[in-house]
């Protein structure tokens, strides 16, 4: 077999295995949509998005103008009005360190305080700024305890805080309550703060049902956060990691004035950026609208109910953290599940994530997957029979 042919199988074989774990995504919040063809061509081009979203560099095989328009709309969505700012990420984490990188620079002495149910990205991000860190308890949602964060707060007088706010925990996507926090700051006495906000998966969709973008209880405003990230590979319609970081306003001059940044790139936790990434989260917007957006989340709204009532049925409970949620958690599956129908399991709870792609054809087969492997399970003779 020549090396060509060799290289051939590689790649048919890992076609075959992404086609089938395709039909069976159903526990991570990952994209589950074709290509869109009309972006195909431009897979054979370099897109370099280099530095600052405001400044084009001088060479033209770069994607910022579609960029421009991006940040603009979700800016816009999420209440930043005419000064918001930001632009496109490698994915959840960078924007994170981002928004902590913003916060440090401005509050440098200030502690870090997120939930024991924030991302991992979190405390790996405190390290890499060197921010100290303090831990809150979370309710039994999984939402930061605000109660608990005033009293942390009280215990060091005087002091600035950064508060991380996670919009949609990774297992139950539950919501840590901004206002709540706001109140918690003002109660502590704590007059220099920062706040921003992980909505990684859950920020869009809940951004899409709000009435207004003031009404957005974690908008990029002066009632709600002071920036804020998303991600693009979950309910935006990437297959690779990206996402997009939203902040009130340009960096601050201590980013700005970085020494040797050239068109921008001080201002940015990386350099070079993906132009496609941009351009295909541009495309996805333009093509669907804020309309075809909302439709979008209602539609995985419907979904995510639909498997509730499905697993209940079969006598398996289901429960989702708030009405607008796209996760639907539930005691962990059998082994014979997991086997077939990946998905996390923490504590005895695992979840399945209802984003754009994931059908009810794909949830009733998992149901049944459940029910089989539930009456296998009851059926099985008693490995200790009684004497």
């Amino acid at each position: 077999m020549t090396e060509s042919a060799r290289l051939l199988d590689r790649l048919l074989d890992l076609e075959q295995r992404l086609r089938h774990a395709e039909d069976r995504k159903v526990g991570f919040p990952g994209w589950s949509n074709p290509f869109p063809p009309e972006l195909l061509p431009f897979l054979s081009h370099e897109l370099n998005n280099y530095g600052d979203v405001h400044q084009d560099p001088v060479f033209g095989w770069h994607t910022k103008d579609l960029e421009r328009e991006l940040v603009t709309f979700l800016a816009t969505l999420f209440g930043a009005g005419p000064d918001g700012w930001g632009y496109v990420t490698s994915g959840g984490a960078e924007g994170v360190m981002y928004g902590l990188w913003r916060a440090r620079t401005l509050l440098p002495k200030a502690r870090l305080y997120h939930s024991a149910s924030a991302h991992p990205s979190v405390t790996r991000v405190a390290g890499l700024l060197q921010l100290e860190t303090v831990t809150v308890p979370v309710t039994g949602s999984g939402a930061m305890d605000h109660v608990a964060l005033e009293h942390l707060l009280r215990l060091a007088p005087g002091a600035s805080a950064i508060v991380l706010a996670t919009i949609g925990t990774t297992l139950t996507e539950a919501v840590d309550d901004v206002p709540h926090i706001r109140r918690a700051l003002d109660r502590a006495g704590v007059t220099d703060h920062y706040i921003h906000a992980d909505a990684a998966f859950a920020g869009l969709p809940l951004a899409l049902a709000s009435r207004t973008p003031a009404a957005l209880p974690f908008g990029v405003h002066d009632r709600g956060v002071d920036s804020l990230s998303i991600s693009g590979h979950k309910f935006l319609g990437a297959p690779f990691p990206c996402g997009v970081v939203i902040s009130s306003s340009a960096p601050p001059d201590e980013i700005e004035n970085l020494a040797g940044s050239l068109c921008g790139a001080g201002d940015l936790v990386g350099s070079s950026r993906s132009g496609h990434a941009a351009l295909l989260l541009w495309f996805h917007i333009r093509r669907l609208g804020l309309e075809g957006l909302r439709a979008q989340a209602a539609y995985g709204r419907d979904v995510a109910q639909l498997a509730v009532r499905h697993l209940r049925a079969i006598g398996w409970d289901a429960w989702r953290s708030h009405p607008q949620a796209l996760t639907v958690a539930f005691p962990t599956p059998p082994p014979a599940v997991l086997e077939q129908w990946p998905m996390p399991a923490v504590g005895g709870t695992s979840h399945i994530v209802c984003t754009p792609g994931v059908t009810p054809e794909r949830i009733h087969r998992f149901v049944a997957a459940m029910a089989a492997a539930t009456r296998t399970r009851e059926e099985a003779p008693c490995s200790h029979p009684a004497p």
